[in-house]
């Protein structure tokens, strides 16, 4: 694996590893019925061959740049939980329950993270200098992590860990987890029973090209009216890495495979969440699921966990404390990371038939960004981060929003009709024959939404231009005062 997708795997732990931590066991600190779960096996992971012949113990913990979720190797497994919703994908909070070997010390990763000890209600916590991430004790030896711009809920799920007894989550979690979870390398879990159910369904269904006229698009309906939820899974081999998808239903899947895999790919393109290796992948059916075989690429692997972005890189028992200690490497690899989450997104471009999708793509980015390790950054480097991803969040809620606004406008168009003009059959926008609209603001409504667009467009023109300007001034500071390539 890349370290994009492996930071999280870099650097062995010097001392012995303790007791394993079973991941239901994990599941009773969560602080709500989060729908999607993940679980990284840190330690599982390690002892692969692969990871042994390639040296990823051997490593220095500053190389966890840009990683999907960078986590130190000292942390032997690690839950993760957000709230998926098919409006807002990607916009739900995020939280992680990590345990470690020894007691938790705030005042260790609040420099670990530049953040500060701070307190919410009674109870101290650290504060993420971007003031949506937290971290904080669950328990004596558990950190909690959470991504939120509400400090209230910190306090309720600080106050709830202290005597959680068990797992919120669904049935179908729980049994996910257990099944899937303690066993693979990572695991990721999505509960769809509020996500799709009968109308959803038959609206997947009617919209998917390649189930016209395919005799097996009822049964395929009918199977995802009742599903339960998605299992993905990956572990890391000799050849690459494997992983499955499986669709979990309630009915047995009285249909062909292969029509399956063509819709859920059809879905994920046309929710910008498109994995590249599920195109070659092998469907089957067991049981009463509907299974994805394929091999995974670091790319894909990192676009399946970008939905949870916390910064956890400095989680770890191992990871060293050198306060004011600024390294050029750090530096760096810190601001290449920044500008490739940038690149890409600009690669992207934007979608104007699909804003919420575009919307997800910007707020992917600049989760990404405040969860890149500024351990040993140099400041300046450190705010040009910070303040590209702000304004990515700025693009994200203003992309998110014009499907709303226009909406709006829709709702204020008028026509007046006068029926039977001279007997002919004029008509508009759905207006019968013998109808003629003789009064309407059509088409002033339409040239606001013209402008709607073109205003947005130039404000993130004028976003973008900041993040370039800020871009070419912090490299020239960090070539002069480090040497060395910052990039072009």
């Amino acid at each position: 694996m890349s370290r994009l997708a492996l930071a999280l795997l870099v650097a062995a732990a010097t001392r012995p590893a303790p007791a394993a931590v079973d991941a239901e066991d994990l599941a009773r600190f969560l602080p709500d019925q989060f729908n999607t779960v993940a679980v990284l096996n840190v330690r599982a992971m390690l002892a692969s061959p692969r990871a042994e012949r390639e040296g990823w113990g051997k490593a220095d913990a500053k190389e966890f740049l840009a990683g999907a979720i960078p986590v130190h190797p000292s942390v032997q497994r690690i839950m993760l939980a957000t709230e998926i919703t098919p409006t807002r994908p990607g916009f739900g909070p995020t939280v992680a329950v990590v345990p470690l070997r020894e007691a938790v010390d705030l005042e260790r990763l609040a420099k670990l993270h530049g953040g500060e000890v701070t307190t919410i209600g009674e109870d101290e916590v650290v504060a993420c200098p971007d003031d949506v991430n937290y971290l904080f004790p669950l328990a004596d030896n558990v950190v909690g992590a959470m991504r939120t711009d509400h400090k209230p809920d910190v306090g309720k799920w600080i106050r709830h860990a202290k005597d959680a007894r068990r797992s919120p989550l669904s049935v179908y979690m729980n049994q996910s987890i257990f099944r899937s979870g303690r066993t693979n390398h990572v695991f990721v879990g999505i509960d769809t029973a509020d996500l799709i159910g009968e109308k959803k369904a038959r609206a997947l269904v009617a919209l998917s090209p390649s189930l016209k006229d395919n005799p097996d698009a009822a049964a395929i309906q009918t199977f995802l009216a009742g599903l339960r939820g998605l299992r993905f899974t990956a572990n890391i081999r000799n050849d690459g890495i494997d992983a499955r998808i499986l669709f979990d239903g309630r009915v047995e899947p009285r249909f062909k495979p292969e029509a399956f895999k063509n819709l859920a790919v059809e879905v994920l393109e046309r929710n910008g969440a498109m994995l590249e290796d599920v195109v070659g992948s092998t469907p089957t059916i067991e049981a009463r699921s509907v299974i994805l075989t394929f091999k995974i690429s670091d790319a894909d692997l990192s676009k399946v966990l970008s939905i949870f972005s916390i910064p956890l890189h400095s989680i770890g028992d191992d990871v060293p404390v050198v306060p004011n200690q600024i390294s050029p490497d750090a530096t760096r690899r810190y601001f290449r990371a920044v500008n490739q989450q940038t690149e890409n997104l600009r690669r992207r471009g934007i979608n104007l038939d699909d804003l919420g999708r575009t919307a997800l793509w910007h707020e992917t980015a600049a989760n990404r960004i405040e969860s890149t390790s500024v351990l040993n950054v140099d400041p300046a480097a450190v705010e040009f981060g910070r303040g590209t991803a702000a304004r990515l969040h700025m693009m994200a809620a203003s992309l998110a929003g014009l499907p709303l606004k226009g909406q709006e406008l829709d709702n204020k168009v008028y026509a007046v009709v006068s029926p039977h003009m001279h007997g002919m059959g004029w008509g508009w926008g759905g207006f019968g024959t013998g109808q003629m609209v003789t009064q309407t603001n059509a088409g002033e409504i339409f040239l606001k939404k013209q402008r709607l667009i073109k205003d947005d467009t130039d404000s993130r023109n004028r976003l973008w231009k900041q993040i370039d300007d800020e871009r070419a001034r912090v490299r020239a500071a960090l070539r002069e005062k480090y040497s060395g390539d910052f990039g072009p």
